[in-house]
């Protein structure tokens, strides 16, 4: 009863962050005409050091929270981390300039990996130490299964289909689901 929500949330946040770092080179540079070396260069630094400062950040915004009394920190923090991370990742696809899609998606991977230690969190309290292995062999499989895989693939017929040409049109989950709610 209380995995079954934590790996809905995990595949859900994988399948987000997924299909940015896997899309969104091809949408920064058919959207913003952002040249695919320096798509590289913004995405590796964007994941190198904003990513870590969400985990930090937030890791101490739940241990501040718990020095506190507060026993649901870490579920508070992930709330508050998904709230937060679900504006930018809806409209960052429809951002006017590449400056914004930019600030918008550090914004969302800081907020958004800031989510994961709570989640770890969440799981080390829940989970008994005799059964902790194997139950976070099957959350990071289903993190896997359930994120990675669809929001690689998913995204590339739909989009095909959508433009009515022949040739695959590569762009993010987002920016297809915004074209098809647009339609």
């Amino acid at each position: 009863r209380l995995y079954l929500p934590l790996m809905l949330f995990g595949g859900l946040f994988s399948m987000t962050t997924g299909s940015y770092a896997m899309w969104g080179p091809a949408l920064a540079n058919r959207s913003f005409e952002v040249p695919l070396p320096q798509v590289g260069v913004i995405m590796g630094l964007i994941l190198v050091v904003i990513t870590p400062l969400g985990l930090f950040t937030f890791g101490s915004i739940i241990d501040w929270l718990t020095r506190r009394g507060v026993k649901t920190s870490a579920a508070i923090v992930a709330c508050w981390g998904a709230g937060l991370a679900c504006g930018p990742a809806i409209v960052s696809p429809l951002a006017p300039s590449a400056a914004v899609f930019w600030a918008l998606y550090g914004f969302m991977m800081f907020v958004g990996c800031g989510i994961l230690p709570a989640m770890s969190v969440i799981k080390l309290r829940i989970t008994p130490s005799r059964t902790s292995g194997k139950i976070y062999a099957l959350y990071n499989l289903q993190t896997a299964l359930v994120g990675a895989v669809p929001c690689a693939w998913a995204p590339l017929p739909v989009a095909t289909s959508l433009s009515g040409s022949s040739e695959p049109q590569p762009v993010s989950s987002a920016a297809v689901a915004s074209t098809a709610a647009a339609r």
